[in-house]
């Protein structure tokens, strides 16, 4: 089960919740408020368009903006947790993200600051992550700012996306945890030769984290705070 993200043209409760948000946020609807209907020329494009401020603004959300949208987890621990190893473990500690996927996310997504070398490609400087590798997170991007690596990090690419397993019929992507980080998409594809640089993957594997590219089949623009899935 995928986030439901409201786009214009769009009707129905998922738009009630942006909606409301909005309004949380401090962003008026004076004149329909949270009545369900997104349209491109209307009011709620305009508020989203006024929330997304001067970074990449178009009045539409992708996925990582809906998570942003939604109110995540602002008290979350900078600890660094052990890696959980296997599905079940991740279970245990986590639970069924895909029962209710918003519900989950207001309780376990945090917002992680990764500074302001890496505003190209985080709106804000900051990405949406599980609120338990917050720490971690910004400790690995802190660790290729300083290598002077930043901009070869050329996309983000998304954590958060409740999905199965490519491939894995019975398995759920470690990405439904929030527990995986794709950066650099276009140039390191499922299944080519991974094209990071040596000091971004070691940023990541000092940290503990799990590279794709060393898989039989690679997968380099995957990172994963977990392991044996």
């Amino acid at each position: 089960m995928d986030v439901k993200i409201p786009k214009p043209g769009d009707r129905g409760e998922h738009v009630k919740v942006l909606q409301r948000r909005l309004l949380e946020l401090g962003h008026p609807l004076p004149q329909w408020g949270a009545d369900g209907i997104y349209s491109w020329t209307g009011e709620t494009a305009a508020a989203v368009r006024n929330w997304q401020e001067e970074y990449h603004v178009d009045g539409t959300l992708d996925a990582d903006e809906w998570m942003a949208m939604l109110p995540p987890n602002e008290g979350a621990p900078l600890n660094k947790p052990e890696p959980l190893d296997g599905q079940k473990a991740i279970v245990a500690e986590y639970g069924e993200p895909w029962l209710d996927v918003q519900g989950w996310w207001k309780r376990y997504g945090a917002p992680a600051d990764i500074g302001d070398a890496y505003r190209h490609i985080a709106k804000r400087g900051k990405i949406w992550v599980n609120r338990d590798i917050v720490g971690t997170v910004q400790s690995v991007f802190g660790k290729i700012a300083a290598a002077g690596m930043a901009e070869e990090i050329q996309s983000y690419d998304g954590c958060f996306s409740v999905r199965r397993k490519r491939g894995y019929a019975d398995n759920w992507s470690v990405h439904t945890w929030a527990l995986a980080i794709d950066i650099n998409a276009a140039t390191n594809a499922l299944g080519t030769e991974p094209t990071l640089r040596e000091e971004i993957v070691r940023a990541f594997t000092s940290e503990g984290w799990t590279w794709g590219g060393a898989w039989s089949r690679p997968d380099g623009m995957h990172f994963q705070y977990a392991r044996g899935i």
